[in-house]
């Protein structure tokens, strides 16, 4: 008759007698699992495939698909058969878990989509600079965003029936809106971020400020220092800012952070000195005593780069006194060559065709009869024309003055060119008497030089002068630079002691020409031009703290005397139609909200009037790092947000 037995559910089954009941146990079992279907989906086991598909852009399935067909082929299957068998599966167990589960897979697909950022690596770096703009963050978040949302349409799309182009074609078309969707929140998402953190930093500021002044002001630095360097002086170049304001100081004593910095820089220390403390007291202070002493340090810099105008006359003692010691041995050996043939035919026809030359002999006998009662035909031929050649410069240095020759009517263009000619002439004959001009010169001639220096520095043109300078032995360009010098230091002092002379007269672009004609080497020239952007940046930073009006440290000063007395008085304008004052109150308001509190603007002061780099070192490395931390971990945020949104528009889509 055989066994029948009932089971749960109305099944019932028949056994062949003598079916032991294990067997039959086990068929029972059996029976009873097929007849309540699959095992239902776990919450979890949803979250693990959503963050399966969220994580690979939804390529999962066919990853899983693609490792299970490679395995069959190594085996001697089918690698089309098991793929399409294996990744049909994995769809179907997809699609139950969503259907059972649709909040624990989406979540798991979002919080998969962000678990690699796109471009993770290259944020990262760049995060460390403050350089890229918001609109650079938002085209780059553009990109990145239809990166990740048309890999992620791609991913999830089955493209349907037909060959693989055919369906690769069909899932590109389904992930065009999915690329456009990730394109749009891409170019929000920086600004949101920028946003939220902004109003988060706006909370925590006047706390932070209240309780940790000293970390709010450092911060702040380095904020300011991180934007106006940028990828020049992140914190891996720290040492960089350190040596520059070392190197500042070598050279200026009195520089200060603030002036090493730039314009963001300078904003923050006048936004600190607008606030009543005892720091921007200081300040102010040593802001003017710096720039009132701003001439006399320029001075020095000319004097130790080119000539010290204050000296030419007890340098021309000096010369005198060289040229009696030493100089005179060297043209009295030079006077003793005597003139040959050739030498006196070039000498007689050059004082015989150039007119003016005839004068010049005149008035040169004159003059030794006249200082010492000897007659000019008395001395050798060498120390006549030595004569005739300082003659020409007591006669240029006569021209300069006003004073015309009665008999003549030369200019000072001729009597340079003349002299130059004459000079060119005797020592092509006589090398001792070149050597003895080019070591010592002569006094007349020196002097001379000294007054073209200071005349023809300003009235020439840089080309000018430096014709006018190649013409002229050692000592003569030691006299010339000299008179330029003294020129200089005529315009330098002339004015207010507080105008910044580097803007007014050092900017002038012919005044640069004319340095660079000058001086004697670009090392020279190029150590008077770093000096003077030193003195540039220090008077910046005072017009930056000072300038414009002073209204708003005016109202500053009045921050702490009762803030309900300003709120009662600024609504009180406002009923009366004065919208000024309210502004005004809420712009203290939002000092407040930027953590600017008195407290916080005395200790910014105080790092930025810094002198010792090594004093502020660890200060700079902590404020730095956390600057240069903030826009990197932006940038991962904005990047999460982007793989977020993708993967969430994805497993919407798949509903």
């Amino acid at each position: 008759m055989g066994i029948t037995v009932n089971g749960p559910k109305g099944i019932v089954i028949n056994f062949p007698d003598g079916t032991d009941p294990a067997t039959i146990n086990k068929v029972m079992a059996e029976a009873a699992g097929q007849q309540a279907g699959p095992a239902p989906v776990s919450s979890l086991e949803s979250f693990g495939r959503g963050a399966a598909q969220g994580v690979t852009f939804g390529f999962g399935d066919e990853m899983y698909a693609g490792i299970k067909g490679a395995g069959s082929a190594i085996g001697g299957g089918s690698f089309r058969d098991t793929y399409n068998r294996e990744v049909e599966a994995v769809r179907q167990a997809n699609t139950s878990a969503r259907q059972a589960n649709p909040l624990a897979y989406i979540g798991g697909e979002v919080v998969g989509g962000m678990a690699l950022p796109v471009g993770v690596a290259g944020t990262a770096a760049r995060g460390a600079r403050a350089a890229v703009s918001l609109g650079g963050r938002a085209a780059r978040g553009a990109r990145a965003g239809a990166v990740a949302g048309g890999a992620y349409g791609f991913g999830t799309a089955t493209g349907g029936e037909g060959s693989l182009p055919d369906q690769a074609m069909k899932r590109a078309t389904e992930a065009i809106p999915a690329a456009a969707t990730g394109a749009a929140v891409g170019a929000v998402a920086p600004f949101a971020i920028d946003a939220g953190a902004n109003f988060v930093k706006g909370l925590t500021n006047p706390i932070r400020a209240a309780f940790r002044p000293r970390q709010t002001a450092e911060a702040k630095v380095g904020e300011a220092l991180l934007r106006d360097f940028g990828d020049r002086e992140n914190v891996a170049q720290l040492p960089t800012l350190d040596r520059r304001l070392q190197s500042a100081q070598a050279q200026k004593p009195g520089v200060m952070l603030a002036d090493v910095g730039g314009q963001n820089t300078r904003d923050l220390l006048r936004s600190a000195s607008n606030l009543p403390s005892a720091a921007a007291s200081r300040l102010q202070k040593t802001l003017d005593r710096r720039q009132s002493f701003q001439w006399s340090r320029i001075e020095r810099d000319l004097a130790q780069t080119l000539s010290d105008g204050n000296r030419f006359g007890q340098v021309m003692d000096q010369i005198k006194e060289q040229l009696q010691k030493t100089g005179q041995r060297e043209f009295d050996a030079a006077y003793n060559v005597p003139m040959n043939t050739r030498a006196f035919s070039d000498v007689e026809k050059f004082l015989g065709q150039r007119g003016y030359m005839g004068r010049i002999a005149e008035k040169t006998a004159e003059t030794v009869e006249g200082m010492t009662g000897v007659k000019l035909q008395q001395m050798r031929p060498y120390e006549i024309m030595h004569r005739i050649k300082m003659e020409l410069d007591r006669e240029i240095g006569r021209l300069k003055k006003g004073q015309q020759d009665a008999k003549a009517s030369w200019t000072l263009r001729d009597l340079v060119m003349l002299k130059q000619e004459f000079v060119g002439v005797l020592s092509k004959h006589n090398p001792q008497f070149r050597r003895a001009l080019t070591m010592y010169g002569d006094e007349a001639s020196l002097q001379t030089a000294l007054e073209r220096g200071a005349d023809d520095f300003k009235a020439m043109s840089p080309s000018e002068l430096a014709v006018a300078m190649r013409g002229m032995t050692a000592p003569e360009k030691t006299m010339f630079r000299m008179g330029a010098a003294r020129s200089l230091f005529d315009q330098i002092e002339e004015g207010n002691v507080m105008r910044d002379r580097t803007e007014g007269l050092f900017s002038s672009p012919q005044i640069q020409k004319k340095l660079r004609a000058i001086y004697p080497s670009s090392t020279e020239y190029n150590a008077l031009r770093r000096r003077l952007v030193i003195e540039a940046k220090m008077a910046d930073t005072r017009k930056a703290v000072q300038g414009g009006s002073t209204t708003a440290r005016q109202l500053a000063q009045g921050q702490e005397s009762g803030q309900p007395v300003r709120m009662v008085s600024a609504v009180a304008n406002a009923m009366t139609g004065r919208f000024a004052p309210v502004m005004d109150y809420i712009g203290r308001g939002v000092q407040a909200f930027h953590g600017m509190t008195p407290a916080v603007a005395n200790d910014v002061i105080q790092t930025l009037m810094s002198k010792g780099a090594l004093g502020t070192q660890q200060q700079l490395e902590r404020a730095l790092s956390r600057a240069a931390r903030e826009p990197a971990f932006r940038d991962q945020l904005t990047q999460r947000l982007i793989r977020a949104v993708a993967a969430a528009n994805g497993a919407t889509q798949q509903q």
